[in-house]
């Protein structure tokens, strides 16, 4: 076995896995198998092709496994090293990405250069590094194995059976990100927000006072499906608390009551629930993937140098479709109109997660699309803001229309956004969120205007099955950011 670590260039392969597979380590509630086996092939067969290029131009194999090698971990560890360079270097001229890129490449030609030259053996050099790699694997190994052992949920709750005589409609909870209520826009920006005219018209009722519990999405899902506050030691946003949302809400107990009463859930949304995976469009990695794939040097260059990338035509086609956001949000919304129109022998919980109108904003209101350079352009807050909230509107007006005529209006919808705009100083405007209720029965005494989300469910299953959870205490809890313990893109 030495003799072959010290003869084959197993770190070829080696590398792309360890990258992967220790991102699989830091980030095992989020991502499952299948996303991992998917982006190590997606690694690993580019790595064994420039591999396989360089060699028959070099026409040595040791000296191209070695320059591979330095271009893979260039590519891998870029976000790291860069990372490192912006938080100690006291001069920004150090991580520029001109400054980064002119080294690599010089260090790159300056290895090729003394590989062509040398005569060396690499032998102990292949067995180092092939060993490292194979140690820091099965340290990642024990580490995941340990975490998957004594990871469970321990927030369960019993079960409540559903009286046999009462009725059981389907209930789709259309849940748009960042949608923050109609009277904060109104006192915020002056905005007079017409979707409220339009859902009553249709019958709904919209509760004006509406405010998510927490001013991130991960956190007011997962204490909205399970109908409690967190278990925070402390209210700051770090990445042991962001992971710990993951399982809350994958097995949450809004789906488990509602599964155990007889009902099917359809998942729409960018979560696991139960065993059923996030909402994935037609790309070959999920998005969830790009907590791993973030640090490449590829994902910077598309993530912090989009207005280079639009300048240089050549290099466009790498401006990630997968930005596009809003092409999946509209694949959910007719992925919904589609169960809708299909009849079932089970009542259903749809539950769609539309990641609008939150930033990146798109498009107009008309659907004229904003220069993709501006997309992120937060400096354009309210307007690019409120002209994709108008947008939003347009396909929440169609949504709603396609579901109560293909269910004939007997099914229950919840338009809901999850926190506020969180945009300014103003914190209090961090939470109210829109929130409108369509009842068959107009049964709307139990639904009061300052309800937060954490209590929309008990509400709800106190009025369609006659239950009797109490409400819990109306509050808001503003998480401080913690960027010492991670570096987080704002959901």
């Amino acid at each position: 076995m030495i003799e072959k670590l010290k003869k084959f260039p197993f770190y070829i392969i080696l590398l792309p896995v360890f990258f992967v597979w220790h991102g699989f380590t830091e980030n095992s509630m989020l991502l499952n198998r299948t996303d991992v086996a998917l982006l190590i092939a997606y690694y690993t067969i580019p790595s064994v092709i420039l591999y396989i290029l360089v060699g028959l131009i070099s026409r040595n194999w040791q000296k191209a496994a070695l320059f591979t090698a330095a271009c893979l971990t260039i590519f891998f560890f870029f976000g790291a090293i860069f990372d490192f360079l912006q938080k100690h270097s006291p001069f920004a001229f150090f991580y520029r990405y001109s400054t980064l890129l002119i080294v690599f490449t010089l260090l790159l030609v300056a290895l090729a250069l003394w590989l062509k030259r040398t005569d060396k053996s690499f032998t102990k050099l292949f067995l180092f590094i092939n060993s490292l790699l194979l140690i820091y694997l099965l340290i990642d190994t024990v580490s995941i194995t340990r975490s998957k052992l004594f990871t469970g949920n321990t927030f369960t709750q019993p079960v409540i059976h559903i009286p046999d005589n009462c009725k059981k409609p389907d209930i789709y909870l259309l849940l748009y990100d960042e949608y923050a209520s109609s009277a904060a826009l109104q006192q915020q920006y002056h905005f007079h927000n017409n979707l409220d005219s339009f859902l009553t018209q249709r019958g709904f009722r919209v509760l004006p006072g509406s405010r998510g519990n927490y001013n991130y999405t991960h956190f007011s899902m997962a204490s909205m499906l399970n109908m409690d506050y967190l278990p925070l030691s402390q209210n700051v946003y770090t990445k042991g608390s962001y992971f710990s949302c993951f399982p809350r809400i994958r097995e949450n107990y809004v789906v488990s009551f509602l599964e155990a009463n007889g009902y099917n859930t359809t998942n729409l949304s960018i979560f696991d629930i139960g065993k059923q995976t996030a909402f994935s469009d037609k790309s070959f990695l999920h998005i969830k993937t790009t907590v791993i794939t973030e640090n490449t040097l590829l994902s910077r260059i598309q993530r912090d140098l989009p207005a280079v990338l639009l300048k240089v035509k050549f290099l466009s086609f790498l401006i990630p479709e997968s930005y596009s956001y809003l092409a999946s949000s509209l694949q959910i919304m007719e992925r919904v109109k589609n169960v809708s129109a299909t009849a079932s022998t089970r009542p259903r919980f749809v539950y769609a997660h539309l990641y609008m109108p939150h930033w990146p904003y798109y498009c107009d209101r008309n659907g004229n699309p904003f220069p993709a350079g501006q997309w992120k352009d937060t400096g354009s807050y309210p307007a690019k803001y409120l002209e994709y909230l108008l947008y939003t509107n347009t396909q929440i007006e169609k949504l709603v229309a396609a579901i109560q005529q293909n269910t004939h209006n007997e099914a229950v919808i919840l338009v809901m956004g999850d926190h506020g705009l969180r945009f300014g100083k103003e914190r209090p405007y961090y939470f109210p969120n829109f929130n409108a209720v369509y009842l068959p029965d107009s049964n709307y005494s139990q639904f009061y205007d300052t309800i937060t989300n954490v209590n929309e469910f008990r509400v709800l299953f106190n009025t369609l099955f006659r239950q009797q959870m109490p409400l819990l205490k109306d509050s808001t809890v503003f998480l401080e950011h913690s960027s010492a313990n991670w570096r987080d893109e704002g959901k």
